[in-house]
């Protein structure tokens, strides 16, 4: 027994004795070999060092040796609890346990203050788990019922999920985690194919979510919330879904997000009752409400009013306006539009279905009719447009200048019609006039 430079200290207390009518202000326990040691607190200040009982302690230095201390659950410590050199283990108790970790390896179970642990399993209960500092090697298992993380830190962290419930934060490798909140910092979170957890929350700053090449699925919901694969997320500035045919479901659009679909096929549908705006500015990119995307081949839109509009250069693979009264602007470039049954077509290069308005706008467009069936309000706007039937037996009403009717079809603007090789009829009223009317084959 060696007294400590301290006189209100007492190193190497023999565990089996009692001191606590010396007053000491704290009674370290130290006397443990290099060897691995098992410690288990049972009450405060006392348990159990390598099958020996102990009270009227206040702090534990393991030394060296590959350790393990259990924390009961009444057990504690008003001192420190040191883990020491080695590769040493602590373990919780089944209550619901709130642990903090630090810099350095250190931090507090339940009040006791612990340092120089290099694993810590919490058990079961729904444990709380708040990290000041994820720069040290730390392996965390959180045990089973519903656990959770918060991050505080205001710079940028990594968090990569490689499996259900478990991946790294940081230099923390953790399992049988469930939620995690990250700090303010602009953080980036990794979702590898298989990995999951019940909520990811991004936290504060501008935070990014990387997907996996797998065919994922996300869903997209008012500020910023939403799911993938299962994961409810929320908070994120920016989602890649990297390669993969991923689907995404867009429930809201008011709020703004990045999203690069990545490469594959890709396909976004919206569920919105009101009108919404796509803008497509370049090859599957562009805007939808407050979203802007890349590499997203297809958009079914929802049940609204909604406008799309397709600049000069711009395409997607498949554009569906979806239910509604629904209006397709183009570009003062010469387009190319091709109308089909059932309001569906092309236009330049983009499968277009269920619009209800198209307006070209300026250029010399051209539009080819293959069927004329189904209501469309067609505006060729400025430009030398031409219009060119396939259809049998057309019936064409000219009722004013460049503008009436072909079949179903109320165009404007339009000032060549050539149509199609049936027996058609063509009247133009009193005043109407285009610039060319053909025919075409047929007795017409």
């Amino acid at each position: 027994m060696t007294n400590a430079a301290s006189s209100n200290v007492w190193n190497d207390y023999p565990i089996n004795q009692d001191y606590s009518f010396l007053g000491l202000a704290e009674i370290k326990l130290t006397n443990f070999s290099d060897q691995a040691n098992i410690v288990e607190l049972i009450e405060s200040g006392s348990g159990d060092a390598d099958g020996t009982a102990f009270s009227n302690v206040q702090a534990i230095d393991l030394k060296g040796g590959n350790d393990i201390a259990t924390i009961g659950t009444a057990g504690s410590l008003s001192g420190l609890l040191n883990g020491g050199s080695g590769t040493d283990t602590l373990f919780a108790n089944t209550s619901n346990n709130s642990v903090t970790i630090n810099a350095s390896g250190a931090g507090t179970v339940d009040g006791t203050s612990f340092s120089n642990f290099e694993t810590i399993n919490t058990l079961e209960g729904n444990d709380t788990v708040t990290v000041n500092n994820s720069g040290t090697a730390l392996t965390l298992n959180t045990g089973g019922d519903t656990d959770s993380l918060t991050s505080t830190a205001t710079t940028a962290e990594s968090l990569n999920v490689s499996a259900a419930n478990t991946g790294t934060l940081g230099a923390i490798a953790f399992s049988s985690l469930e939620n995690v909140t990250l700090g303010s910092g602009n953080d980036t979170a990794t979702i590898a194919a298989g990995g999951s957890l019940t909520s990811l929350n991004a936290g504060a700053g501008s935070d990014t979510l990387n997907l996996n090449t797998s065919a994922n699925s996300l869903v997209i919901n008012a500020s910023a919330a939403g799911t993938v694969d299962g994961t409810a997320i929320s908070n994120y500035e920016t989602i890649n879904t990297l390669e993969g045919n991923d689907t995404v479901t867009v429930n809201n659009s008011g709020t703004a997000l990045t999203l690069n679909t990545g490469g594959d096929t890709d396909s976004l549908t919206s569920t919105a009752t009101t009108a919404e705006s796509l803008n497509v500015s370049a090859a599957n990119s562009g805007t939808l409400g407050a979203i802007a995307f890349s590499n997203l081949e297809n958009v079914t839109l929802g049940s609204g009013n909604d406008t799309a509009t397709i600049a000069t250069g711009a395409s997607l693979t498949s554009l569906n306006a979806g239910a509604g009264s629904d209006t397709l602007n183009l570009n003062t470039s010469a387009n190319s539009l091709v109308i089909n049954a059932s309001a569906a077509g092309t236009v330049d290069g983009t499968a277009i279905s269920n619009f209800e308005n198209i307006n070209t706008l300026a250029g010399d467009d051209s539009v080819t009719v293959n069927n004329s069936g189904t209501a469309l309000t067609l505006n060729t706007g400025d430009g030398t447009d031409s219009l060119t039937s396939t259809t049998t037996a057309d019936n064409l009403t000219v009722t004013g200048s460049n503008s009436g009717n072909l079949g179903s079809i109320n165009f404007s603007n339009l000032e060549n019609v050539t149509l199609g090789s049936g027996n058609d009829t063509a009247t133009i009223a009193t005043g109407a006039s285009l610039t060319s009317l053909n025919a075409g084959a047929g007795s017409d």
